[in-house]
């Protein structure tokens, strides 16, 4: 303890604008709504980025570090294409009002990514949490001289039911 000092810097989650979106239209017709009114989705991925970033002001006020989690930009869910006009632009203007002011930026997506890693790297994160589906090695070769490479491991079958010992090894061997 002592070493940590006298303070411990606190995170908190907030959701991208593209998955809030989801999360307030439905993910069935959000999903029926890219192919047939993109132009609701981008609206509604709008005042969903407004209403964040808000939120974001608010905790960022007291002190907290933002984590963006973008689960429904995964693509398992979203193709590339989908990704870079409906998501990109959106977390790319959460990331920038973020870095502005003064926090570096973590950012989850679920599911296979390495299609969009490129433009990933290219919003300058502090971090990039992968999921386990995804290979740490082939993202760090891809995107890891742009940004830290975090996650990795099974969150059911090693963090949530695996022992300590387990967790230990399956990050040491993501770090090797």
């Amino acid at each position: 303890i002592d070493e940590m000092g006298d303070e411990i810097g606190c995170s908190f989650g907030v959701v991208g604008p593209f998955s809030n979106a989801f999360f307030l239209l439905g993910i069935e017709k959000t999903l029926t709504c890219l192919h047939k009114d993109p132009d609701a989705v981008h609206k509604l991925c709008q005042i969903s980025l407004e209403t964040i970033k808000a939120y974001t002001a608010a905790a960022m006020e007291i002190g907290l570090t933002p984590a963006i989690s973008e689960p429904l930009s995964s693509c398992t869910v979203v193709s590339p294409k989908v990704f870079r006009e409906f998501s990109l632009p959106y977390l790319k203007e959460l990331v920038d009002f973020i870095k502005a002011r003064g926090k570096g930026v973590i950012v989850h997506i679920c599911g296979q990514t390495e299609k969009i890693w490129p433009d990933l790297g290219a919003l300058g994160l502090a971090g990039l949490s992968i999921d386990n589906v995804a290979s740490i090695l082939e993202c760090k070769k891809t995107i890891g001289h742009q940004t830290k490479i975090l996650g990795n491991v099974d969150p059911g079958g090693i963090m949530y039911s695996g022992t300590p010992l387990d967790v230990r090894l399956r990050t040491l061997e993501c770090i090797q």
